[in-house]
C-alpha cells in the first residue's frame, strides 16, 4: 500500500513541474551585420566563431608638424575634424596601456598635455610649424616605438622629399632621385617592420587646406580651401591594430576615402570547405568534413557545367576582400589539362549565411569568409582537382593620388601627393620580400 502511495505522490508532483519547451534553431543568418535580429526563444547555432577583440596597450599617437600641414589646422577643416574625433575615440579604446600623444618632424616630442588640452590646442595653437620632415626618417623613428602590444598611430601628408639644403643645391633632386634613392630609403625602412612581425594599415583622405604649400622644388603655392589628401597611418601586432582600426572604423566622422594594409599575412592558406546544399539540383556528393566531390555527373547541353560552391578564409588579407568583387577579380586558376571550370561569382558571408540550409554545412562555414561559385565544365579521366589561388594584391588607387610635378598643385581636380607611388611602392616590395607571391592555394578533389 504505501509504495502505491508514492509512486501516486511522485507522478501527482511531475505533472505539477512543467518541462521547459525545446528550443528551435536560429533562422539562418538571423542576428549578422544587416541581417534581422533572431528571435527571443531560439537556440543560436552552434560552433559560431567569435574571436575576443585583444587590448592593445599602450596607444601612440604621432602628428606630423612640417610647414606642410599647417594648411590642415588653418581654420575650420576636415583634417582637423577625423584627428580629433580619433584621439576621442582613442581616449575611450579599452586598453591595458596609456594614451600617449606626440608631435614628429625631426625628431618625436611627446605632446605636453592630455587628451582633452590637445583636442582644445588643435583648434586654437598653430602645433604645425617646423620647418621640414623626411619620410625615411620618420617611419625610422616610428618602427623604435612599436614594441610588444602597443600600437602607433601616424598622420601626415607623406610627402616623400629630400631635405631644403639638397633641393636648394639641385632643385630637381626630388624628380630625380624619388625612385631610385627615396623608395629604398623605405623599403630599406620597412623591411625592419615586417621583421618584427608589425602590420600596418593606411587610410587615405582628403580636407580643406588653408595655407602654404611647398613644391617638389620648396616653392611657395598659397592654397585657400582645397582640398588635398593626408593618410592615417596604423602599426603594430595584427590583432592589436583589428582592435584599434575596427573601433575606429566604427565611428561616423571616420570616413576614409581609400585604404592599404600590408603585413596581415605571411603564410598562404590552404583553408577550404565545399557548401553542397547551395547547389541546386546537384549532380555529385560532398560528405562531412566537405573537403571532396565524389560521383560527379558533368551535365551537357544548353547549360553544361556542374556548380560547385567552395567557402574560402580571407580574414587575414586585408580589407580589400571586404568586397567580394575584388576576390573574383584576383581569384586565379591553374593550368589543368584534365579539369576545365571557371568562377562564377563571390559572396561574403554575410551574403550566403542565411542561404545554406544544412545546419552541418552552415555552422562549419562559420569558419570562413567567402563563398566562391565554381562551375565545372570538363573532367578527362576519372578524377582531378580543383585548383585556385589569390595572388597578393593592394589596391593601386595610391597611383592616381600621386604626382612626380606638383609645381601646378593649384589646379589639379583629384588628390596628389608628391611621390606617393614611390613611399608605397618601397613599403610593397620590403613586404613582399622572399615571399610567396600567393596568399592562397587550394586544390579540391573531384572524381566521377
Amino acid at each position: 500500500m504505501k509504495y502505491w502511495i508514492y509512486i501516486l505522490v511522485v507522478l501527482f508532483f511531475s505533472g505539477c513541474i512543467q518541462t521547459p519547451k525545446e528550443k528551435k534553431p536560429c533562422p539562418p543568418g538571423c542576428g549578422e551585420k544587416g541581417a534581422k535580429p533572431c528571435p527571443k526563444n531560439c537556440e543560436p547555432v552552434a560552433n559560431a566563431v567569435t574571436k575576443q577583440a585583444v587590448k592593445p596597450g599602450n596607444i601612440q599617437f604621432f602628428l606630423e608638424t612640417s610647414g606642410s600641414m599647417a594648411g590642415y589646422l588653418n581654420g575650420g577643416t576636415g583634417f582637423k575634424n577625423v584627428i580629433t574625433d580619433i584621439i576621442a575615440t582613442l581616449k575611450g579604446l579599452e586598453k591595458t596601456g596609456d594614451l600617449k600623444i606626440n608631435t614628429i618632424s625631426d625628431r618625436a616630442l611627446p605632446y605636453p598635455g592630455d587628451a582633452d588640452k590637445f583636442i582644445k590646442d588643435l583648434a586654437l595653437v598653430p602645433v604645425a610649424n617646423q620647418k621640414s620632415s623626411e619620410m625615411h626618417k620618420i617611419f625610422k623613428m616610428l618602427s623604435e616605438k612599436v614594441t610588444g602590444n602597443d600600437v602607433v598611430i601616424f598622420t601626415s601628408d607623406c610627402i616623400l622629399s629630400f631635405p631644403p639644403a639638397d633641393i636648394k643645391k639641385n632643385p630637381r633632386v626630388n624628380i630625380d632621385n624619388a625612385e631610385s634613392t627615396l623608395k629604398s630609403f623605405i623599403k630599406t625602412t620597412f623591411e625592419d617592420y615586417r621583421s618584427k612581425g608589425i602590420v600596418i594599415r593606411v587610410y587615405g583622405f582628403t580636407s580643406n587646406f588653408n595655407g602654404t604649400y611647398y613644391d617638389y622644388k620648396n616653392a611657395k603655392i598659397p592654397l585657400n580651401g582645397q582640398q588635398r589628401p593626408y593618410y592615417v597611418w596604423v602599426m603594430g601586432k595584427k590583432e592589436a591594430v583589428q582592435t584599434v582600426t575596427d573601433r575606429l572604423s566604427a565611428q561616423p566622422a571616420f570616413t576614409p576615402a581609400k585604404n592599404l594594409d600590408f603585413g596581415f599575412t605571411n603564410q598562404v592558406s590552404s583553408s577550404y570547405m565545399i557548401i553542397p546544399s547551395l547547389s541546386a539540383g546537384r549532380h555529385f556528393n560532398a560528405l562531412s568534413p566537405y573537403k571532396e566531390v565524389i560521383k560527379l555527373d558533368i551535365q551537357k547541353g544548353k547549360d553544361a557545367g556542374e556548380e560547385i560552391w567552395v567557402g574560402v578564409n580571407l580574414a587575414d588579407f586585408g580589407k580589400r576582400y571586404d568586397i567580394a568583387e575584388n576576390v573574383k577579380v584576383d581569384l586565379q586558376i591553374a593550368a589543368n589539362d584534365k579539369v576545365t571550370f571557371s568562377v562564377e561569382s563571390v559572396q561574403l558571408k554575410s551574403q550566403i549565411l542565411a542561404k545554406i540550409k544544412n545546419t552541418k554545412e552552415r555552422e562549419a562555414f562559420s569558419d570562413y569568409t567567402h563563398a566562391v561559385k565554381l562551375k565545372v565544365k570538363n573532367l578527362i579521366g576519372s578524377s582531378g582537382e580543383l585548383k585556385l589561388s589569390l595572388p597578393y594584391k593592394a589596391d593601386n588607387w595610391y597611383e592616381s593620388w600621386s604626382t612626380m610635378d606638383d609645381s601646378n598643385i593649384k589646379t589639379a581636380t583629384e588628390p596628389q601627393t608628391f611621390a606617393f607611388k614611390h613611399l608605397v611602392n618601397g613599403i610593397k616590395e620590403a613586404y613582399q620580400l622572399n615571399a610567396n607571391p600567393n596568399v592562397m592555394e587550394i586544390a579540391v578533389p573531384i572524381k566521377k
